[in-house]
Order: C-alpha cells, then structure tokens, then sequence
C-alpha cells in the first residue's frame, strides 16, 4: 500500500510477500500538517503464479 499526500511521491505504508497470510488490519499513517488530499494506492509486483490477490473493505477515517 502506496500513500501520497497533496499530490507528492507516493511513500510505501505496507508491503505484503506472496506467503502473507489473510487477515484484517489497521494501519496508522503519519499525515503532514496542512495536507489537504490523501491518495491511497495499491499496487502488485511479479504476478506471475495462478494464486490471486484481493484487497477488501478499506476505509479511511
């Protein structure tokens, strides 16, 4: 899980092997003083296998 703040780089939060095991989480992130926007972004590297990846239920507060 990517995150972006007012339109900067985005910055790793969360980075998950292909060994993770399912569960639910909450994350804490840092958020700079005066940030007016938050872009969350997930992305997948090297899927290459017959396995899927699922993200679910995300919520921001």
């Amino acid at each position: 899980m990517l995150v972006s703040f007012d339109g900067s780089a985005a910055t790793t939060v969360k980075a998950y092997r292909a060994d993770a095991i399912a569960k639910d989480e909450s994350l804490t992130v840092a958020v700079p003083a005066g940030t007016k926007s938050m872009r969350v972004t997930f992305r997948m590297y090297d899927g290459n296998n017959n396995w899927y990846w699922m993200v679910d239920s995300v919520g921001v507060r």
